[in-house]
């Protein structure tokens, strides 16, 4: 009986010890997949810079907003005036319209009596 007790004792204890070194190891693997240890100043001098160019960015955006709403403006005086030289044009060509022969050739000649 005291040989089993023996036995028994070694073989907790190598239990133990095989315990201890998985344990051991994977600690070591999970300390070695974390990633490195990012500079804090260097993440900061990138924000910064990415402010920067986010305020310009929306400086640019400000620009030609104001510049496409000059541009509508325009447009829609261009296409007023388009419209009042096509009623012109109708209104004259009613006009000629109206006229008899004699009439006719006194506007395309000019000439007034």
């Amino acid at each position: 009986m005291k040989t089993n007790n023996i036995i028994i004792a070694v073989l907790i204890i190598l239990c133990l010890i095989l315990c201890l070194a998985f344990i051991l190891s994977v600690q070591n693997t999970k300390e070695s997949n974390t990633p490195p240890a990012v500079d804090l100043t260097l993440l900061k001098k990138e924000n910064d810079s990415l402010k920067k160019v986010n305020l310009s960015l929306d400086y640019q955006l400000l620009q030609f907003s104001l510049e496409m709403d000059s541009l509508r403006g325009k447009l829609d005086l261009t296409t007023q005036t388009i419209k009042q030289i096509k009623i012109k044009q109708h209104e004259n060509l009613n006009h000629l319209d109206s006229l008899n022969s004699h009439e006719l050739y006194g506007f395309f000649s000019k000439f007034n009596p």
